[in-house]
């Protein structure tokens, strides 16, 4: 199954230039690692970026940025459960059964060139420069500038 695990630009580290392992982390309640289904998204007749911008804007960048990869590299033992979101996302997964040290040795070796950015209405890859361009205009914001 594909599967997106949607990014925040608040997550990059510009002097690592890679995602800070905060980005894997299993949540704190127990509900596991949040995911989508890609093959949901598709059957539904929608596609990522859109999917992205419905159901998660308070969660990844705008635009929405994402690692799409195959649930068969996920780590042994692992379960992805179909959990309803709390925006009603019925594509929502939940990766359980792994441990936050286990989460973080699989995803950070993952490079930045394994990701991608949605860019009027279609993806692109996610380069190191267009994510230090997304960064410090994201910490510009926050700041009030």
């Amino acid at each position: 199954m594909q599967i997106a695990l949607l990014l925040h630009i608040s997550d990059f580290d510009p002097q690592l230039r890679r995602f800070r392992s905060l980005a894997f982390k299993p949540s704190g309640d127990g509900s596991g690692i949040s995911v989508v289904s890609l093959d949901c998204v598709a059957a539904r007749g929608s596609h990522i970026c859109s999917h992205a911008a419905k159901y998660y804007s308070e969660i990844t960048s705008n635009p929405p940025m994402f690692w799409r990869f195959d649930s068969g590299i996920l780590p042994s033992g692992h379960t992805l459960v179909e959990t309803l979101s709390t925006t009603g996302d019925v594509c929502h997964r939940d990766i359980k059964n792994v441990s936050a040290k286990v989460a973080k040795n699989f995803f950070i070796k993952h490079d930045i060139s394994e990701f991608e950015q949605c860019s009027d209405g279609r993806t692109v890859p996610l380069t190191i420069e267009q994510a230090e361009k997304d960064k410090a205009a994201y910490d510009k914001e926050q700041i009030g500038g």
